[in-house]
Parts: structure tokens; sequence; C-alpha cells
């Protein structure tokens, strides 16, 4: 069974594949090279909050997970 930053890892893993693809590059070499990076900061990344101020709203990005639905006005 894969923990909760294995299976961010991993989606990570098929995000990267798929971006590299949809842009004409080798997926492979892209995967390996972040593959080559120490885990922890992978990890470190995956688990960041990102906050931006948008008007004055404070929105929390993350690079994995779910987005939440788009606000309605």
């Amino acid at each position: 069974m894969m923990d909760g930053d294995g299976q961010a890892y991993l989606g990570l893993e098929i995000l990267i594949g798929m971006r590299a693809q949809s842009m004409g590059r080798d997926q492979n070499d892209l995967i390996r090279k972040m593959r080559e990076l120490p885990q922890t900061l992978v990890t470190n990344y995956l688990s960041t909050n990102f906050i931006v101020h948008i008007n004055d709203e404070q929105v929390v990005l993350k690079i994995t997970g779910v987005p939440p639905p788009p606000r309605r006005p």
C-alpha cells in the first residue's frame, strides 16, 4: 500500500509525463530527472501551500490534489 506522499509523488510523475507529452518532450527523461532529486525535496514541494492574494481574497494553491470548484458570484 502506498502512503499519501507516495501517491502524491506518483501523481506528480503522471502529471509530468502528460505535460511533457503534450509539449512534445521526452516524458521518460523528465521523470528520470525528477527521480534523481532527493525525495524529501519533492515531498516538501508537493506539501507546500502557495498563498496568492487576489483582490481582497487569499487563495491557497497546491501543486497536487483536486482543485475546489470555481466560486460563483
